[in-house]
């Protein structure tokens, strides 16, 4: 009670001792409290559950507990940050550098897990009644660990290339995805039919397929009873206890609540969805393994989970482990790597050739032409078939490729308004909306769960900020990767462009990110990874990816609007995406507004002879220059033949929704990083300065402020208002009056960034030692820990504010304090580094999940 009393008195007194003292008084909280609770605790193993496993049967192996263990004789958090109590509004400066200094030091590395430098919930060990436990409940419950499936898969891949020196393993999606939202349904008595299922989910039965009565078409257009599927093929290879009644074989063409659409997606994939036509397993440096998966029963049910475990050396589930062990002679890496190139060139600037942006399948391709139909590759075999599918299908007739989540907006669900509307998930690999985790665990789908008692309370560490940027930054890092070691160009763009400019990370309010390839390397990356599944490298987390690219690449125009998008990658546990458009010549005419835009780009005399189009002749003349001019504008009505020539002699390309670029606009391009991994920007800073403007208004890159963010310079990250905002008002708090008022988020961090970035500093070590007495007036937990995310981000932010200064005269977010990242200043030496193989900036989902998840439940973590 003495100390809050205190705070009271010390709030009546001048500002200046006020500041003194509350410095003084913070430093000692730090130095006592702090290091009284610190950071240690017995040794402790993650609380992961195969959703319904409980935790006891999950712990790490003996060689691997080491992670989870004391740092009593670790220096506390706070005698790394202390002195940063006693710096004053006139040292920033100092501030910066002893806020890096400090957070850097070598004791803070892994004294929590928002400073783990590794993936540390990588393996798991189960003891025989465990294992027991296991085998039995998925006899009658879908339960899923990634670790499980990725270890029994890989190894049972080894035993393959050394016996049969074979490729082709067996896959059933259950092994794959978490499909525990169906697990409700399991048994006789709670099993519904899909009559049932359409009634209790809103589904509106008298709309579906043109007014039919429902009896007489649902069986044949979207869903079928389980005594119907069982009787099928497809249900030939799934156990009648895991169907749930009602068993999708496509999506519901009328809307629902997400509920129902979570349970379409869940019964499809375990009932109807095709095996993935590949999977890449990536290993380090570019390499990868191809498999061919057959359609098959679970691995609990086919033999391979149970030789697994009878196996004399068996210790465990360790992916890692897993994939170091397989054959070599199958690891496989493209000759056409860029890295590889950029080494041997000694250059970090490549040519896009013009060539790149032109699409002739029948002559890009004809080497797939001249092979025998019996000889071609599954993915060759289906890219050839889609490409002539899209040379035969006139453009009125092109239909939507790609399906999202169809729900009813707006809407509610537990008494509060659904924030999101589905348009940002691919409907097969929904999970349910990340806003909605984990409030409604019984309508989402994650592994580890969390207990419905402890989601339900406040503040959490869990948000839906946190999984997002997550997901997104490891299925980025993922295809920027793959790409880049494959010799394709690819490159941020849009919004994605927009957020590399600031540090090289996105944004933390993006749903999805927005990437552009010239057409060429979009087909070749059509022909090796269309309806492929890309498992991320087991080192940095357990990410699966699905490619899907639409069934009309070669239609290159907008047309009726509804194939904008040429590809997606779709992250397989949440059904986020990343859209990917391609660039090409087409016949698509610009308009006037698009055309000016080329000013300085094309010549005037190709500015002065574009066929730009006719007037409307119902538009009311003005004056007589005015009408001169117009009709000075006015060329005979070109065919699409002379735009495309046009276009391809003036070197203009566009993606499918207006977007036009020339090529000395997107060539050279120049190595950089976006989210940790190698891929391209164009290197002309006048021509990315204008994309920029151009897309999102002048100075859009200048701009600190944005929704409910806020970019923090001397961070390099963005960090949300709220956040900010509770600084402010401590600021307030520590001057003693108020009635301070700022005109925004901006004023008040400009005015007294000293006082700001120590209120955030404290906050965030709050979030991590629960010391009530650093807690905040309202209470709540911090949206962004600045400090996890400083730690994991520096080296990738340093690296950027590098090349940015070295590239972008007068940078505007370059700061000149020590950032501790080692990272060299000349560009040569970032551009090297660059080139080697890094970690995502965030940590892997599982470690995420199960850390929150302990952290939530009010469990302590330690890490070596």
């Amino acid at each position: 009670m003495l100390v809050p009393a205190i705070l009271r008195k010390m709030r009546r007194q001048p500002i200046i001792i006020s500041i003194l003292f509350l410095n003084l008084l913070v430093f000692s909280l730090y130095f006592t409290l702090f290091s009284y609770e610190g950071l240690s605790s017995s040794i402790m193993s993650p609380t992961a559950k195969f959703n319904n496993i409980q935790a006891g049967s999950n712990k790490l192996n003996d060689n691997h507990s080491n992670y989870f263990t004391s740092n009593s004789n670790k220096p506390s958090i706070s005698s790394l940050l202390d002195k940063l109590a006693f710096l004053n509004e006139n040292n920033f400066d100092d501030m910066s550098n002893n806020l890096y200094k400090k957070l850097f030091s070598s004791d803070l590395t892994n004294s929590n897990w928002r400073f783990s430098d590794h993936f540390v919930n990588n393996k798991i060990s189960l003891d025989i009644s465990a294992i027991f436990s296991y085998v039995n409940k998925r006899k009658s419950q879908h339960i899923y660990d990634p670790r499980i499936t990725m270890t029994v898969y890989l190894n049972h891949l080894n035993e393959k290339f050394n016996t049969e020196d074979s490729n082709e393993i067996p896959f059933s999606w259950a092994d794959w995805v978490d499909l525990s939202a169906l697990n409700p349904f399991l048994g006789n008595d709670k099993s519904q039919n899909c009559y049932d299922f359409f009634h209790n989910y809103d589904i509106d039965i008298d709309t579906i397929d043109n007014g039919k009565p429902f009896s007489e078409q649902y069986k044949n257009t979207y869903c079928i009873d389980n005594e119907d599927f069982s009787k099928s093929e497809h249900g030939n290879f799934i156990n009648k206890n895991l169907l749930p009644g009602f068993n999708f074989h496509k999506q519901l063409s009328v809307k629902s609540n997400f509920v129902g659409q979570l349970y379409n997606a869940k019964s499809y994939l375990l009932s109807f969805a095709q095996p993935p036509t590949l999977i890449y397993f990536l290993s380090d440096n570019g390499t990868y393994f191809k498999v061919k998966p057959y359609q098959s029963k679970t691995m609990m049910e086919n033999g391979m989970f149970d030789s697994f475990v009878r196996k004399p050396a068996f210790k465990g589930f360790n992916p890692i482990e897993e994939i170091l062990n397989l054959n070599k002679y199958y690891l496989l890496h493209s000759q056409l790597d860029f890295k590889t190139q950029m080494i041997d060139s000694n250059s970090y600037e490549l040519s896009i050739p013009e060539s790149r942006f032109i699409f002739n399948p029948d002559e890009l391709f004809h080497y797939l032409h001249t092979k025998k139909i019996e000889n071609l590759e599954p993915n060759e075999a289906s890219f050839l078939e889609g490409i002539k599918f899209s040379q035969e299908t006139k453009s009125e007739d092109v239909v939507k490729h790609f399906t999202e989540v169809n729900v009813k907006w707006y809407a509610q669900f537990h008494d509060h308004e659904i924030r999101e509307n589905g348009a940002h998930y691919d409907f097969r690999f929904f999970s349910g909306f990340l806003s909605e985790m984990p409030e409604s665990e019984e309508t989402t789908v994650h592994s580890p769960i969390y207990d419905p008692n402890i989601a339900k309370q406040s503040p959490r560490v869990d948000n839906k900020t946190k999984r997002q940027t997550i997901i997104l930054s490891h299925m980025a890092h993922t295809l920027f990767s793959l790409t880049f070691h494959d010799g394709l160009f690819m490159w941020p763009a849009h919004g994605s462009l927009l957020a590399w400019y600031f540090n090289a990370i996105s944004f933390p309010y993006d749903e999805d990110e927005d990437v552009q390839m010239p057409i060429e390397d979009l087909a070749k990356f059509c022909l090796k990874y269309n309806n492929s599944m890309i498992v991320e490298n087991p080192r940095y987390g357990m990410g699966k990816y699905f490619v899907d690219c639409s069934s009309s690449l070669t239609h290159r125009g907008k047309e009726l609007g509804n194939n904008n998008i040429d590809a997606r990658v779709i992250d397989i546990d949440s059904g986020m995406y990343i859209d990917i458009t391609g660039l090409s010549v087409s016949s698509d005419k610009l308009n006037r507004e698009n055309l000016n835009k080329f000013q300085g780009w094309i010549t005037d005399d190709q500015l002065n002879n574009y066929p730009l189009e006719k007037k409307d002749n119902n538009e009311e003349a003005g004056d007589e220059n005015q009408q001169k001019e117009e009709e000075e504008e006015k060329k005979k009505e070109a065919t699409p033949e002379e735009i495309y020539n046009t276009h391809k002699d003036y070197k203009i390309y566009n993606c499918r929704n207006d977007h036009y670029y020339t090529l000395s606009q997107l060539s050279p391009a120049r190595l950089t990083l976006f989210e940790g991994a190698p891929t391209f920007v164009v290197a002309s800073s006048k021509s990315l300065i204008e994309v920029l403007d151009t897309e999102y208004g002048k100075k859009s890159h200048e701009n600190a402020e944005f929704k409910d963010w806020y970019y923090v310079d001397v961070l390099k990250m963005w960090v949300k208002s709220d956040d900010m905002n509770a600084a402010c008002h401590e600021y307030q708090k520590i001057a003693g009056n108020t009635e301070i008022k700022f005109d925004s988020v901006t004023s008040c961090y400009l005015t007294n960034r000293t006082t700001v970035l120590s209120e955030l500093i404290k906050n965030s070590v709050y979030d991590i030692t629960k010391q009530s007495m650093l807690k905040n007036e309202n209470g709540d937990r911090p949206q962004t820990n600045i400090l996890g995310e400083l730690f994991r981000d520096n080296q990738f932010t340093s690296a950027h504010q590098r090349e940015m200064k070295h590239f972008y005269e007068g940078y505007e977010w370059a700061e000149s304090f020590n950032d501790q990242s080692g990272i060299p200043e000349d560009w040569e030496s970032v551009a090297k580094w660059m080139l080697e193989d890094h970690a995502p900036p965030r940590l892997a989902m599982l470690d995420y999940l199960i850390f929150t998840e302990k952290e939530d439940q009010g469990e302590e973590i330690h890490i070596l």
